[in-house]
């Protein structure tokens, strides 16, 4: 079974499904300055398009960003290299590792991982 690719119908993808990202708040401030241009993602597909970078704060409000999926690669978590924690706004390795186990939880060491390259769109 494949999943899905995660989208909706937006009002500014000139009638491409608009991909939501959905982001922890805490990245927030790594994306907006460029430090963060991608996202590993587990069992949450995306595809090169039109897309929306949602955070989802803990006051219950959704800050949105428009953004471009520009590419997405996929290896298996004991994959990832130290330039892509780096491309992930993460200091190492260790860093984005620690992460994914707080994201997901249940995701066994060797499984496969998408890595979402994104840009945000220009106002």
């Amino acid at each position: 079974m494949t999943a899905e690719p995660n989208q909706h119908q937006g009002p500014d993808a000139g009638g491409q499904p608009l991909q939501r990202i959905l982001m922890w708040e805490g990245y927030e401030t790594l994306i907006r300055d460029g430090s963060k241009r991608q996202t590993v993602r587990y069992q949450d597909p995306f595809v090169p398009g039109p897309a929306e970078i949602v955070f989802e704060k803990d006051s219950g409000e959704d800050v949105v960003i428009g953004a471009e999926v520009t590419g997405v690669r996929t290896v298996r978590r004991d994959e990832l290299s130290e330039q892509d924690a780096v491309r992930d706004g993460f200091e190492s390795l260790a860093q984005v590792q620690a992460a994914l186990d707080r994201h997901y939880p249940d995701m066994p060491g060797g499984s496969a991982v998408d890595i979402v390259a994104f840009e945000l769109a220009r106002p």
